[in-house]
């Protein structure tokens, strides 16, 4: 599909006319054929006619959203692509007017992932009107504090109003869009972020947000005034959200299911620890109350000065000796120094359950194997059997890949595993 898009001067079938035109959604509906979709991707209107044969899920996925607005459903099922992918099937601006639902063939309207009853982050305890987010419309939040976590990493505090929660549950994201200088015009960017602070909070919703020097979002986020500026975002989205108790709901629309686990491997990489700090969060106040839940937690970085909330985790560590773990794998550690102790502690100097562990090299299957080792809570301390563990993956999309293999190879089935 990329090799046409660049062969092709003009995919989208523009013949001239100005991708940023306005459209209304009368005209959308008017495409809505197996020869001929456009449809509506966050107020961008997209002819996705050329992409139909390239599509994973076939035509009849298109289908759902042809002649309509299908945001809702797009970050539903792919929470971890870029509208951006399809650039150049762009046709034009949607007008600001009330969107068409998509159809499902079957009479009923799609619902957004709020709407889904088994989503459950509207069942997270707060009424609608108490949660400052939604999924279906933009809500400008305001800056009121900035910190420098890392070199690279920032943390962001936005005020969510007088007793206002975010409405997001423990492993759900959001979506982050600005306004961004290209060459002689403003486009829209729009990120996913996970926010670090606690699900239930109120009135305040920290971003942790990774600055890369080429990236088209993070140094605009990380050059943000407090008491100025203002960030729009939606949500919630994403397919796993933590229930409480050891209880996570998994899948996409149409498709949620129910698991309980006694432990969770959490593998993580740079700022891929994100979503991991706030299932922590939930996870840590039950732990205070009793829970048994056990969790692995393998961070890699490539210095040890990239490791964040290390302070915290390590705390964490000490404090919760027999139900937390922490792996910190470096690919790049410090050099040994007269009177240091080396990064990687010495092989068998440690208990299976050691608090702490500092690793050296890559994601590897004896890394991997070792997070999954765990035993239950019986007296006899047996060890857990797979189907009650979940593994939970977040980093780069060759991270995502390896650690993937990985668990497959050692025999970790497929629906126990998430990759946000």
């Amino acid at each position: 599909f990329m090799r046409v898009m660049q062969m092709d001067k003009d995919p989208a079938g523009l013949q001239g006319a100005s991708p940023t035109r306005r459209i209304s959604m009368e005209e959308v509906a008017q495409h809505a054929s197996t020869a001929d979709i456009w449809m509506v991707l966050a107020g961008r209107v997209f002819n996705v006619t050329p992409y139909m044969e390239f599509h994973p899920g076939g035509k009849a996925e298109l289908m759902r959203a042809a002649g309509a607005d299908g945001t809702a459903l797009f970050r539903e099922l792919h929470p971890w692509v870029s509208i951006d992918m399809i650039d150049k099937l762009q046709v034009g601006i949607l007008e600001a007017s009330a969107p068409r639902t998509m159809s499902l063939g079957t009479g009923a309207t799609a619902r957004s992932p709020a709407a889904s009853p088994a989503a459950a982050p509207t069942a997270a305890g707060a009424p609608e009107d108490r949660r400052a987010l939604s999924v279906s419309t933009w809500t400008a939040l305001p800056l009121v504090d900035r910190k420098q976590v890392t070199l690279d990493c920032v943390l962001l505090r936005f005020d969510l109003g007088p007793s206002k929660v975010s409405g997001l549950l423990p492993g759900q994201h959001l979506v982050v869009r600005m306004q961004v200088k290209r060459g002689s015009e403003m486009v829209e960017v729009q990120r996913q972020y996970t926010p670090v602070s606690d699900a239930n909070a109120t009135q305040y919703m920290d971003l942790l947000v990774k600055v890369y020097p080429t990236g088209k979002l993070g140094p605009l986020l990380a050059a943000l005034r407090p008491g100025v500026d203002r960030v729009e975002m939606q949500g919630p989205f994403g397919d796993l959200a933590y229930l409480c108790g050891g209880r996570f709901g998994l899948g996409g629309a149409g498709a949620r299911r129910e698991v309980a686990v006694e432990h969770v491997a959490m593998i993580a990489a740079g700022s891929g620890v994100t979503p991991m700090l706030q299932l922590l969060r939930s996870i840590v106040d039950e732990w205070r109350q009793g829970s048994q839940l056990q969790v692995t937690l393998v961070f890699c970085n490539r210095r040890e000065e990239d490791i964040i909330q290390r302070h915290e985790l390590e705390l964490l560590a000490s404090e919760f000796a027999r139900r937390f773990r922490l792996r910190l794998l470096l690919s790049q550690p410090p050099a040994p120094d007269a009177g240091v102790e080396p990064w990687p502690r010495r092989k068998g100097s440690e208990e299976s359950w050691a608090k702490v562990r500092r690793l050296e090299g890559r994601i590897s299957g004896e890394v991997l194997r070792e997070a999954l080792a765990v035993e239950d809570s019986s007296a006899d301390r047996q060890p857990l059997a797979a189907s009650k563990s979940l593994a939970l993956v977040c980093g780069t999309e060759g991270f995502n890949d390896a650690v993937s293999q990985g668990l497959s190879q050692l025999g970790v089935p497929a629906d126990r595993v998430h990759v946000f």
